[in-house]
């Protein structure tokens, strides 16, 4: 961006296009109050069941035992061990376990009931189970549809609904998420092909009187295909679904949000085996089951427990499936842009180097330093993207539409200077204290405090976003300068298109000048735009925790 005091002014003031943009008086402050966090998890997956297990029974007359590495089997058995008051205990496919052995003589079990067929779990684990003294009962089929469809006799017995539940074979996450509510309201769970209803169960589901089916999962997973098959058939259909895995799962533990308590469970949404015993321990103590990845949550997912009241946190599986602190999940949504495009907004260019390919690299390194601290980040344009607007303010108007489409928590948009004097070098921040779209009381026409600019719009009674925007723009400028040694050229309140007219906390910063030689290749280090992104990424966790 280069530096002359009225080509800045008429930027900062450009044309205002009316716009239609959300309103906020004040940025969001809650943070997810958990009230206790248990965490499940053993060395395996196979001790992890035997540690649900022990949390669930201190004793139990009856213990289902399923495959450890495959799902089908104990998902759709999820149903059958609750009505039988049953833990999931995991088992190889030859032998059992001697963590899951004793788990079942902690439990002073008498009746053993296995998944699967014997080509999943074999008969010598029968036999030994037999020989040991427990009555065993096999519920298998030739393959997991039929397997299902063997489980689903058993809890349909007491289905006096009349429902079910439909998911896809061959991914778990849809099947998990059903699970819990289904075993609380005796639902069987059957699989299907994902393009057309499996045949044996299209054929079970009428033979069985199910009037009412549930799809568990999106178009994307279950086909409207299916769905038309079902309805051919007479049966009323509810699908439950969202545009990933986590937001279906969001979405069915909001539909049955009534037969559930105020507590959660949380798993990966990335693998299955923590989640295979968690489904029946879920159901027994009526807890929702949501899905999260190691390092990040879907903010809609995120929102969800910001506004539920003081709730306890039960957690399947390892730190390094779920992150030792929870904390870190609840981040903000932060709109990084890499300023400038390849039309009519190109940016500066100084000493061989292109301001708008410098500001990506420093913009990347800002996103994986916010990142590691937890929060989610959108870039206005991505790395190997080489946007063209037609005009400058179409290029600012697209940033500005991003982030307040997204109710971003925060904007942070990266620049580089240019001057005439190639002896100028240093930093700058800028904010907005002037928010048209947010608060206009107590505006004037005045000068930016440090003394740069003159003639542009305050507000002498900020707003809080507008607060949160000098504090950290402050921040930054100041900590860029301590902790790399740059020239401190202070934060500056100053109307530019993108920092006034966002409806969040916004700031752009400036990492240097281009048409200083030994700035500009500073600039273009990779390492010293890794130290950039770090000082950002500090100051962004220390000013928005304030």
């Amino acid at each position: 961006m280069r530096i002359k005091l009225k080509s800045v002014i008429r930027l900062a003031l450009i044309a205002v296009v009316s716009l239609s943009l959300l309103q906020t008086n004040s940025i969001k402050t809650s943070a997810v109050t958990i009230a206790g966090q248990t965490r499940y998890s053993g060395s395996t997956r196979i001790e992890t069941a035997v540690e649900i297990s022990k949390a669930g029974w201190t004793s139990s007359q009856n213990v289902v035992l399923a495959y450890a590495y495959d799902f089908p089997d104990a998902l759709s058995g999820v149903p059958f061990a609750f009505l039988k008051n049953a833990p999931i205990l995991l088992t190889d496919k030859t032998s059992i376990p001697q963590s899951t052995m004793n788990e079942i003589k902690r439990l002073n079990a008498s009746n053993v009931y296995i998944l699967g067929s014997n080509g999943v779990i074999s008969d010598g684990v029968q036999n030994s189970l037999t020989s040991s003294g427990y009555t065993v009962t096999r519920l298998g089929g030739t393959d997991r549809f039929e397997t299902s469809l063997k489980i689903s006799d058993k809890v349909n017995a007491s289905n006096s609904s009349h429902t079910a539940v439909i998911t896809i074979y061959d991914n778990y996450p849809d099947a998990l998420s059903i699970a819990p509510y289904a075993a609380m309201k005796n639902i069987p769970i059957l699989y299907t092909q994902a393009n057309s209803l499996e045949a044996k169960t299209r054929a079970w589901l009428k033979n069985n009187g199910i009037t009412k089916v549930i799809i568990s999962g999106g178009v994307g997973a279950v086909s409207l295909n299916v769905e038309n098959q079902l309805k051919s058939d007479g049966m009323t259909v509810q699908r439950l679904g969202g545009s990933n895995r986590y937001l279906t799962a969001l979405n069915i533990v909001k539909t049955f949000q009534s037969s559930f308590n105020n507590n959660v469970i949380l798993t990966t949404g990335d693998d299955f085996p923590d989640a295979l015993a968690g489904g029946v321990l879920a159901a027994k103590t009526q807890t929702p089951i949501l899905l999260a990845q190691n390092k990040s949550m879907e903010k809609d997912v995120e929102d969800y427990l910001d506004s539920k009241p003081s709730f306890n946190l039960f957690i399947l599986g390892s730190p390094g499936v779920i992150q030792s602190n929870i904390n870190n999940y609840f981040g903000k949504l932060i709109v990084v842009d890499p300023g400038h495009d390849y039309g009519a907004d190109y940016g500066c260019v100084g000493n061989g180097y292109a301001e708008s390919d410098l500001d990506m690299q420093v913009a990347l390194k800002v996103k994986a330093s916010l990142e590691a601290r937890g929060n989610k980040v959108v870039l206005t344009r991505q790395g190997w993207e080489r946007p063209v607007s037609t005009s400058l303010s179409q290029s600012l108007q697209s940033r500005v539409d991003l982030a307040n489409g997204l109710k971003a928590d925060l904007f942070i948009s990266i620049h580089h200077d240019k001057s005439e004097n190639s002896s100028v070098s240093g930093v700058s921040a800028h904010y907005s204290t002037y928010r048209p779209n947010i608060d206009t009381s107590g505006v004037i026409t005045g000068d930016d405090p440090k003394g740069w600019y003159s003639g542009v719009y305050i507000d002498t009674t900020p707003s809080n976003v507008a607060i949160v925007s000098r504090n950290l723009a402050t921040t930054i400028v100041n900590d860029l300068s301590s902790k790399m040694g740059y020239n401190n050229r202070d934060a500056h309140d100053h109307n530019l298109f993108v920092t006034k007219n966002t409806n969040m906390p916004s700031i752009l910063v400036e990492c240097g000048f281009l048409s200083n030689l030994d700035e500009a290749r500073r600039s273009a280090n990779s390492d010293n735009q890794t130290k950039i992104g770090e000082v950002i990424g500090d100051a962004v966790q220390k000013t928005l925790s304030n």
